[in-house]
């Protein structure tokens, strides 16, 4: 019944899709399914993940598919397998640094229906591009689904969850003032969309990195890490109070902080703090921003 709901789904997305000449193409973006351990640097699916990449092959068996993306990661060729398998559809390989790139691929193609098999930073990114919302994929969040209907006039979207709910085992405990995983975004400015970038901090004992989609990495030092999680004092940033709309030109930065697994934290900011309050994670967040600008402009 699942993959009932999500072919109809698909069909009503191109039905009601802004009109224009030809229907249009209908993207169904998804992260990777459940990875494992080992080794670091490329993991292939858990046993999980290979059930949910089971289960995709029969959610997309009758939604028409005709073409599918997939990065250099053996974990999203492992995700997309069966359906490939089963519709005889050959995945194209485009690497995880390069979703502009792919951007521009799926805009070429003028109707059909495409999958794009990425990652928790990328599949927010490709979304953006395609003129799709701002969405946030946590570190334990493998069972979305995001259809997106593109078209001269416009886009629709909706967001889907398949296979079993990957939330709701319970992650190893950490302390709930020590986030997991620190998520901003850069968006507005002078130049709009041109500047926009986005960076995940991935936090462990003691130490962190941040990643960007555009291939932007670097390891923070632990008097860095222990800097941010101060910065990271949840009730203080709620006392900020509501971002101010009427700022031309500032850049917004959009925050999520994904606390011990479970809770989450949403916050926004302008690079023009209000009433004289002192912002060190925006301080941190606007610095950041400017080192992966400066590192895509290099590209």
């Amino acid at each position: 019944m699942r993959r009932i709901h999500v072919a109809v789904v698909i069909w009503l997305s191109v039905l009601f899709a802004p009109s224009y000449g030809k229907c249009g193409t209908t993207v169904v973006l998804l992260r990777h399914a459940e990875k494992a351990t080992s080794p670091a640097n490329d993991p292939p699916l858990s046993a999980a993940g290979e059930s949910r990449a089971n289960v995709l092959a029969d959610v997309l068996a009758d939604a028409g598919v005709g073409a599918i993306f997939i990065t250099e990661y053996q974990r999203t060729r492992q995700t997309a397998a069966p359906l490939a398998a089963q519709l005889h559809v050959n995945p194209q390989v485009i690497p995880a640094s390069n979703s502009h790139e792919l951007v521009e691929v799926i805009r070429n193609i003028h109707e059909g229906v495409v999958v794009v098999v990425g990652h928790s930073n990328t599949i927010p990114t490709i979304i953006a591009g395609l003129g799709g919302p701002s969405v946030m994929i946590s570190d334990n969040e493998f069972d979305n689904l995001f259809i997106l209907t593109i078209g001269p006039s416009g886009t629709s979207f909706v967001r889907l969850h398949y296979g079993s709910n990957s939330t709701s085992a319970k992650a190893p405990a950490e302390k709930q003032e020590h986030a997991m995983q620190l998520k901003f975004s850069r968006s507005g400015g002078f130049a709009g969309t041109a500047t926009n970038v986005e960076g995940v901090v991935t936090f462990h004992d003691g130490t962190a990195e941040v990643n960007s989609s555009n291939g932007y990495q670097r390891s923070l030092n632990p008097a860095e890490v222990q800097s941010l999680k101060q910065s990271m004092d949840l009730k203080y940033l709620r006392g900020l109070g509501a971002p101010q709309t009427d700022l031309r030109d500032a850049y917004q930065y959009d925050v999520v902080i994904d606390l011990d697994n479970k809770k989450r934290e949403s916050f926004s900011f302008h690079d023009q703090a209000a009433e004289g309050k002192t912002n060190n994670l925006l301080q941190w967040i606007a610095e950041e921003c400017r080192k992966i600008w400066e590192y895509r402009t290099k590209q």
